[in-house]
This record gives structure tokens, C-alpha cells and sequence, in this order.
């Protein structure tokens, strides 16, 4: 069932395009990441959803209604604007009077999040990972049918992030958030898209069949050399960060043998998909 529906989105903002025909869905239970770069229009893409402003064009359509989908909604922003003098522990209390819930009900959450011995603190004196952690359980706790997080895994310690979205997961909500973390993404979500420079790099897709969007599962993975590029006519590759990432079979394993012995065979990732669609010679 069809929750949001994003139609042919443009962003213009000091004659800056910043998000050029987005069209997508979000349908009711399912978790949809948005990929890309810094500066691709993650961030502006959120703002579209939560109606924090208005596209120039196309339009966003909630089912049954805005009122409906806004009622029962989390949200965690990129910069958090929480009180700094207040204590984490007033914080929450203070959260918990809104949504009239008893605070003693979420001490396992607390302590999920690595909350308890610093509950006591000023919330001015804590680090990122920590008012992230803070700004995650306040958008959760009261089990919203929906949320929207951008980057909320920032600066938190890797070894926990999983128990933090297991709690995020507890009640199958709908969820859209954008994430550095493409390895977490695959993992964990229904649908990708892909920005690039305020476009979408292809229809939003399912991460578990991202090889079907590749040539080979395989990749061969070498410094950047003009020579062994000028080789590679007729051939599938990208090139990024100084690397030469080309996809592989038996001819072009031999190709690349018969002109460098320095390379690599991996696995091809979520990310060499991006990086193939998005690249050009």
C-alpha cells in the first residue's frame, strides 16, 4: 500500500538546481535509503518529504492524507537542535509528558543506547555520536507508524549501530533515511535510490538485486593507468578515486594480465553500481 508518492520533484534555489525530476514511492512498511554524495540532494530531498519547503515543480502526494501520515511520525534531522542546558534525563521526561508515556517504560532503550551513565549530563557537553543517539530515541519511543532520518548513524560507535536499529525496526514502520553506510543500506533496506548532482541515477531498486544492474559480479581493481585504459575498448569499467574498477570475465582477466600484474579481483558492491551508472568518459 502506496504511503508517499513523489512526482517529477525540482529544487531551484539561486538559480541552482538542486534536485532535477524526482519521481518515487514509498510504500506503507518499508524501508527506502537515499545514496549518494555529499552536496547530491539527500538532505533537500528530506525536506521534500517532511514539507519543510516547497519544490518549484512536480508535487508529493500522502495516503490516506498529510494529516493521516504526519500524525504518527519521528524524525531525526542531520543537525540536531536540542536544548544544550538541559540534562538528557530532562530531556526525555520532557518528551515523554508530550507524548504522555511513562519514561520508565523505555529504560531498555536507554540502555540499548548507551544512554545511562550520562544521563545526567547537559546535553551541551555531549559528543555527535551521543546527541544523535539522544535525537534517535526521542523519534522512536513513541512508536511512530513513520520515520525519517538523515544520516542518523553519524558519529555513533559501529559496534552498537546494530542494536539501535534492530529498536528502530521494532514495529515494522516505514522508514526513509539517507546514510553514507551503503554496506548497512543493502542490508537493510526494501529500495535504494541514487542520487547524483540533484538526479536520480536510475529508477529506485532493490538492493538485494543490484548485480542485475552490472556486467560481471566480479571486478578487477588497479591504480589508474592511462595505458591499460586505452586497452580496455569494447570493455565495462569506471574509474574513481585513481582507481581503474573494470568488470570482469576470462578475456578481460587475461586483457589486464598481459599488461599489469599489480590488481586486485573483488566482489562487486552496491556502490560499483553507482559508480558505473554515473560515470563518463
Amino acid at each position: 500500500m502506496m504511503l508517499i508518492s513523489i512526482n517529477n520533484v525540482s529544487v531551484k534555489a539561486s538559480q541552482k538546481e538542486i534536485l532535477k525530476n524526482i519521481s518515487f514511492n514509498i510504500d506503507k512498511g518499508e524501508v527506502l535509503s537515499i545514496l549518494g554524495p555529499n552536496g547530491s540532494g539527500k538532505s533537500t530531498l528530506i525536506g521534500i518529504l517532511l514539507d519543510d519547503f516547497n519544490s518549484n515543480t512536480g508535487s508529493v502526494d500522502y495516503f490516506p492524507n498529510k494529516k493521516e501520515v504526519f500524525g504518527s511520525i519521528g524524525i531525526v534531522y542531520d543537525n540536531q537542535l536540542i536544548f544544550p542546558f538541559l540534562k538528557i534525563k530532562e530531556f526525555i521526561d520532557y518528551f515523554a509528558s508530550i507524548y504522555n508515556i511513562d519514561v520508565k517504560l523505555y529504560n531498555t532503550y536507554i540502555d540499548i543506547f548507551g544512554l545511562r551513565k550520562i544521563l545526567n549530563s547537559l546535553i551541551k557537553n555531549l559528543s555527535q555520536g551521543e546527541r544523535t543517539k539522544l535525537a534517535i530515541l526521542l523519534a522512536i519511543f513513541h512508536h511512530p507508524a513513520l520515520l525519517v532520518l538523515d544520516e542518523p548513524f553519524s558519529g555513533i560507535d559501529p559496534t552498537i549501530i546494530e542494536k539501535i536499529w534492530n529498536s528502530i525496526r521494532r514495529n515494522n514502520n516505514t522508514i526513509a533515511f539517507t546514510s553514507h553506510d551503503w554496506e548497512m543500506a543493502a542490508k537493510v533496506s526494501d529500495k535504494v535510490i541514487f542520487l547524483n548532482d540533484g538526479t536520480m541515477v536510475c529508477p529506485a531498486f532493490d538492493p538485494k538485486n543490484f548485480m542485475e544492474k552490472l556486467p560481471s559480479d566480479k571486478i578487477i581493481v588497479l591504480p589508474y593507468c592511462p595505458i591499460v585504459e586505452e586497452n580496455l575498448n569494447g570493455f565495462r569499467y569506471y574509474v574513481h578515486n585513481n582507481s581503474l574498477v573494470i568488470f570482469s570475465d576470462k578475456k578481460v582477466l587475461n586483457k589486464v594480465r598481459g599488461l599489469t600484474r599489480n590488481f586486485s579481483i573483488l566482489d562487486a558492491t552496491l556502490k560499483d553500481v553507482y559508480f558505473y551508472l554515473t560515470y563518463r568518459k
